[in-house]
């Protein structure tokens, strides 16, 4: 996971709202994948071509951001 900058994010975010109502990027796997939190605290991985219907919910505890990102990526 690469956490984008801080001075990014807002760029960032406003390429993506419009497919990402309720969702704000804050990184990328550097492979094509986007990772981003929702307003319910859940936090998503989805294609950068985004389109809502391919966004995968991979938890929803920040503080278990890593290991759910881990577990995702060994269940492939």
């Amino acid at each position: 996971l690469m956490l984008y900058p801080f001075e990014e994010l807002v760029e960032i975010n406003e390429e993506y709202q419009e497919y990402l109502k309720d969702g704000f990027i804050i990184g990328s796997n550097g492979g094509g994948e986007l990772f981003g939190i929702n307003g319910d605290g859940r936090y998503f991985i989805v294609p950068d071509i985004i389109e809502e219907e391919y966004l995968t919910v991979i938890g929803n505890s920040i503080e278990n951001l890593p290991e759910d990102i881990n577990r995702y990526w060994n269940n492939l």
